[in-house]
């Protein structure tokens, strides 16, 4: 991730920016499900030579636990990275092909269908207000004509 975040501001909310962050993202997911598989291992190695009780097992389990844990976290992240860089992609997509749009137009012109279709909608209420607050990290607001632009 350093050599992306090296390559890339934080800030930097370009598509080409998303994309290399969720290719490292997912690097780290594989790894960190090699690493459950490792400390599954080790945990039956300790529940097969200690028992089910012994503070070793329990602490293999903890780590395990606190492993798992982070790797729900992770795809949690990629999902969500993922869903924000597909609406982009599609309204910077609809932009190009009909030039600026209103958020309702953006909406209308096949936005909200896609994200139907994708059953994004009650993760995406569960985060945003709106929408808007996504088009804001990656689309700029015209206010003299009331439009997003690219």
């Amino acid at each position: 991730m350093n050599l992306v975040s090296s390559q890339f501001d934080k800030q930097d909310k370009s598509i080409q920016a998303i994309t290399a962050r969720n290719a490292v993202l997912n690097k780290e997911i594989d790894a960190q499900k090699d690493q459950i598989s490792i400390l599954e291992s080790a945990l039956k190695n300790a529940a097969d030579s200690f028992g089910e009780n012994d503070r070793h097992t329990q602490n293999w389990t903890v780590q395990l636990n606190n492993a798992k844990a982070e790797l729900n976290g992770m795809e949690k992240e990629l999902e969500q990275e993922e869903m924000e860089l597909n609406i982009i992609k599609h309204a910077k997509y609809i932009i190009n092909t009909n030039g600026p749009q209103s958020t309702p137009e953006l909406y209308d012109d096949g936005l909200m269908e896609i994200i139907i279709h994708n059953g994004w909608l009650s993760e995406l209420a569960l985060k945003y207000k709106s929408l808007v607050e996504i088009f804001e990290k990656y689309l700029t607001w015209d206010t003299a004509k009331g439009k997003w632009t690219i």
